[in-house]
């Protein structure tokens, strides 16, 4: 009797143990991992000024890999986490997040870009990044869209985006610390550091002849550890495309108590089938040192997701003068 109560008791655990499991089962979400990212390279940049021992000429390179795993609820909602690995460092990702989207909009909770500077809009004309007024490599303008100067750009934070109503957009995003380590904000502040940075943006969408414009607002204020007062900024711009052709640009202006940065460009496009040309121009005053450019951009898809670009510019950096030609080619996948 004894031996069959034990196998009754076993056949019940196993049941309910299958049960169990069958139910967590059903309770699961279906995810859908993705990888992408893309891969871009300058074959030849040449830049001439007038800086002693400079070589002038280079090769450089940037690669970004992306994984996502995403799955919809019954109830409708998305859910969702993000990695980002830079070519520079494969152990550590350089973004991370989890984020949810639904109706209601969508929140955000990670080591990312703050509202105001995701939704800042930039000049048109240029889709290979090898150099043009964002980012370029040898001597352009640079940091225009970050926060670096103030604090991190990804320091941990939680971003909330609402619903498009009538084609406006609210953004709102807060960030404790100046670090993208765990637990940030619980230590004690940290002299000489700015933290607390939140902000709030407004995007603005509307079909206009044909075509569409946008446009952004964005204002950020932070906390200075040492006790003054916190620095803030403004970001704001606006594009118009209409057919083949797109123009607007945008201003980031900073406001560090002692000094006050300012960046800003404009840019025109224009785009047939496979072909993209532009025109843009930058300038910055950077702790009263200004900076400008003005660059050409061509830019040809040879298939999807392979696209070759070329920049020619020329601009002053400080007291020094610069030309700069640059070749290169982007693989997006």
């Amino acid at each position: 009797m004894k031996r069959v109560l034990l196998a009754t008791t076993a056949l019940v655990a196993a049941g309910a143990f299958v049960g169990t499991a069958a139910q967590a089962q059903d309770m699961m979400v279906p995810m859908t991992v993705g990888v992408g990212g893309y891969y871009t390279i300058a074959a030849i940049g040449y830049s001439g000024d007038d800086v002693a021992n400079d070589r002038g000429h280079g090769i450089n390179q940037n690669m970004e890999m992306q994984f996502r795993a995403e799955g919809t609820l019954d109830n409708g909602i998305t859910a969702g986490v993000r990695a980002r690995f830079t070519a520079n460092d494969y152990e550590h990702s350089d973004e991370q997040e989890v984020y949810f989207s639904g109706a209601f909009g969508s929140f955000h909770a990670g080591a990312i870009e703050g509202a105001a500077q995701q939704m800042t809009a930039c000049a048109p004309g240029s889709s290979v990044p090898i150099g043009g007024i964002k980012s370029p490599w040898f001597q352009g303008i640079g940091g225009m869209w970050t926060t670096n100067a103030i604090m991190n750009e990804d320091a941990l934070k939680v971003v909330y985006f609402s619903p498009s109503f009538n084609g406006i957009s609210l953004g709102l995003s807060y960030a404790p610390e100046n670090s993208t380590n765990a637990y940030a904000g619980r230590g004690n502040a940290d002299p000489g550091q700015n933290s607390e940075q939140t902000t709030v943006a407004l995007s603005y969408t509307a079909d206009v002849m044909g075509g569409s414009f946008s446009a952004n607002l964005g204002y950020e204020t932070y906390t200075n550890e040492d006790g003054g007062d916190g620095p803030t900024a403004m970001r704001y711009g606006a594009t118009v495309a209409v057919d083949q052709v797109a123009i607007g640009g945008a201003v980031h202006q900073q406001d560090l108590g002692a000094s006050e940065n300012t960046y800003s460009d404009v840019g025109i496009g224009w785009t047939q089938g496979t072909l993209m040309l532009g025109v843009q121009y930058g300038t910055t005053d950077v702790g009263g040192t200004e900076n400008n450019i003005v660059t050409f951009n061509t830019n040809y898809n040879l298939g999807p997701g392979i696209d070759v670009g070329l920049q020619l510019g020329a601009g002053e950096k400080g007291t020094s003068e610069f030309t700069q030609f640059l070749l290169g080619t982007m693989f997006n996948f």
